[in-house]
């Protein structure tokens, strides 16, 4: 290592110094608030948390206070009972209209694939052209302009037709096309279904066994005497039972029932 003037030599490299009368054009500001010459990104804004829950319909109420009357509170569970019966209902309904769709699409697809085939299997009008040229040609062989336009129209009939076929087969191949995605997403749709049925009777069965355990837990702590263990398959085969479809009718159409929509703020006693 050699130093020489104000410049110094490493293995043979010569690497340039500043002098210390010289100023260095590396300064970083000084101001508070840099990290290493640039200025931070400054915070987003807060967002408005209570607009927020206004616009989705969090209910608001001061510390110390319910928002809802207790009596609200205690029908929470049969509304709840409600809600997953209607529920059930809609499920229904949507896979109605799913299978009703699916079966007018066919049958419209099918429809026009059976005219497309019809029109494919015709021979069309190039053959009477066809015919009528070979007639005036041994009938007429000395009107050769009468020839030469039937020869012109049979020409443009077949490349007509050509077009016409190479068409109607990409037509085809897109009807076919079109009917084997249905059937794969009917397919879909359908196990899916049939796979949400069976979740939702597994979490009945789940849920009684639950609530029969509360049961006997609770019998136990007051002294009662528990019947043997019985098979829930059959109490929780059908989760909609009948009178619950007439509350939610009931409720539906503004009778007798439990309220769906909470009242307003009250305070607690």
């Amino acid at each position: 290592r050699v130093r020489w003037g104000g410049a110094q030599i490493v293995g043979g490299l010569r690497a340039a110094l500043p002098s210390a009368g010289e100023s260095s054009n590396m300064e970083m500001p000084l101001e508070e608030g840099y990290i290493y010459g640039r200025e931070p990104k400054k915070p987003s804004p807060v967002p408005d948390i209570q607009s927020m829950f206004e616009a989705v319909g969090v209910p608001t109420c001061k510390l110390g206070e319910l928002p809802h009357p207790k009596d609200w509170y205690a029908g929470a569970k049969e509304r709840q009972r409600l809600r997953d019966i209607e529920m059930e209902e809609l499920f229904g309904r949507k896979d109605e209209l799913r299978r009703g769709w699916v079966d007018l699409v066919m049958d419209g697809l099918g429809s026009w694939g059976e005219r497309v085939d019809v029109i494919r299997n015709t021979g069309g009008p190039t053959l009477g052209l066809a015919e009528l040229l070979a007639r005036a040609a041994h009938e007429r062989p000395f009107d050769e302009e009468r020839i030469d336009l039937l020869y012109a129209k049979s020409e443009q009939a077949n490349l007509d037709q050509a077009r016409l076929r190479a068409e109607l087969t990409d037509v085809r191949e897109h009807i076919t096309q079109n009917e084997d995605q249905i059937s794969k997403k009917e397919v879909e749709d359908e196990a899916s279904e049939e796979q949400r049925i069976e979740e939702k009777r597994l979490e009945a069965i789940k849920k009684a066994k639950v609530e029969k355990e509360l049961a006997r837990q609770a019998a136990l702590l007051r002294g009662e005497e528990w019947p043997e263990d019985v098979e829930l398959e059959d109490q929780v085969a059908d989760p909609e039972p009948e009178e619950g479809r007439g509350a939610v009718a009931a409720v539906a159409g503004g009778g007798s029932g439990e309220p769906t929509s909470p009242p307003g703020p009250t305070s607690a006693p």
